[in-house]
């Protein structure tokens, strides 16, 4: 069996971490596969992944060079008088080769690598394609505008939460018997000793990059009234994950007109996110949309509460009473009181912490990663 993964860049983010888990446990376990990666952009991820895939190749978005006015004006006339001729891209001719290579699945990690493995299945009609969203609505909206064009081409859906099966049946009319869901996994997060220069100090702690999905403006709502309305509590809020210079200033900005610099810390991104996971007393999930985060699996491996919001993460459908907190869509005001019950409630705490870690144990490699295989193999068998 030939496979084609395409992801669609190689961060050290959510879906592209999960793929990279994938291929490892493939080599261990299924090395009869041959497995080739295109990823569309590069990224941290870039030499893991050669290391364990047959073929690595990137489709790097390639700037145009930039041509002086004399040189601009010689390359119309010729256009005009038909003596230029374009010199495909080293992108063009990545492409052209997919085209001609014979795969029996394009497996297509998220909803943005669907483009390519279209272009590929449209000369191709053969090779199977199987698509693993990780993407909610308004993503694929603002980033995949043909997605609707797609769907015909795509033989099998991966869905990584309920609330992405959902959205595919009811937005998009595919039909649910075409779709699987299969929840997001991570590897063992190892437990530290908290490190903390006040050992009463009770941390709320939020990560992912800093942006409008993630709910990085809600985060400082939430300490904020808490900082309004309990004073007399020690609680620090925290916030882990990569920050562009501009939102940085915005968010300093606003931290400082509330006045809760004391009470808000901005970590930025690091490459040790499970120390701070550690000195976490709960974990605070404010995204907008966020389909099955992998901030949240760790969290919870680590026996930490979750509080999130309802309709907007899929973490919601594994989360009972038992071991964290769903509230309304946007209402901070519910989300930090259930965070003050936390703090004058250390019993409950303790007792919801290790009720996540029985929860999220679940979302392993070994388990997870057996699923996957079963629908590229289930696949691979309507081929023969």
């Amino acid at each position: 069996m030939k496979v084609l993964f395409i992801s669609h860049e190689s961060s050290r983010t959510g879906a592209p971490l999960v793929l990279l888990s994938f291929l490892k446990w493939l080599k261990q376990n299924q090395s009869d596969i041959a497995c080739d990666l295109v990823s569309l952009k590069t990224g941290e991820l870039r030499e893991e992944f050669e290391n364990v895939v047959d073929s690595y190749q990137e489709l790097l978005v390639e700037t145009p060079e930039e041509l002086t006015l004399i040189q601009q004006i010689k390359k119309r006339l010729k256009k005009r008088i038909g003596l230029h001729k374009p010199i495909k891209s080293k992108k063009n001719l990545l492409i052209e080769s997919l085209k001609t290579t014979s795969f029996d699945i394009i497996y297509a990690n998220t909803a943005l690598a669907l483009d390519l493995a279209i272009k590929i299945k449209k000369r191709n009609p053969a090779v199977k394609v199987i698509c693993h969203i990780h993407e909610l609505n308004t993503i694929i909206k603002l980033k995949v505008p043909f997605f609707r064009s797609y769907i015909p081409f795509v033989d099998r859906w991966i869905a990584v939460s309920n609330l992405v099966k959902n959205n595919l049946m009811s937005n998009y009319s595919i039909p649910p018997a075409a779709i699987k869901t299969i929840y997001e996994f991570t590897g063992s997060v190892a437990p530290q000793q908290r490190i903390s220069s006040n050992d009463s100090e009770f941390i709320v702690g939020g990560c992912g990059t800093v942006h409008w999905r993630k709910g990085t403006d809600l985060f400082l709502l939430v300490a904020l009234y808490v900082r309004r309305n309990y004073p007399q509590l020690p609680i620090k809020f925290i916030w882990v994950g990569e920050i562009s210079a501009e939102q940085e200033t915005i968010m300093d900005a606003d931290i400082k007109k509330c006045n809760i610099a004391e009470t808000v810390e901005l970590i930025g991104s690091t490459e040790n996110p499970s120390y701070y996971y550690n000195q976490m007393s709960l974990f605070l999930l404010t995204s907008r949309e966020d389909p099955f985060p992998l901030v949240a699996i760790e969290a919870g491996k680590l026996g930490k509460p979750i509080i999130a919001f309802d309709k907007a993460s899929g973490t919601t459908e594994v989360l009972s009473d038992t071991c964290g907190s769903v509230v309304n869509y946007l209402d901070v005001e519910a989300m930090a009181e259930q965070i003050a019950f936390y703090y004058k409630n250390q019993s409950v705490l303790k007792m919801h912490g290790k009720n996540a870690k029985a929860v999220f144990d679940q979302f392993s490699p070994n388990i997870i990663c057996t699923q996957l295989y079963d629908v590229i193999f289930k696949v691979f068998e309507t081929i023969k």
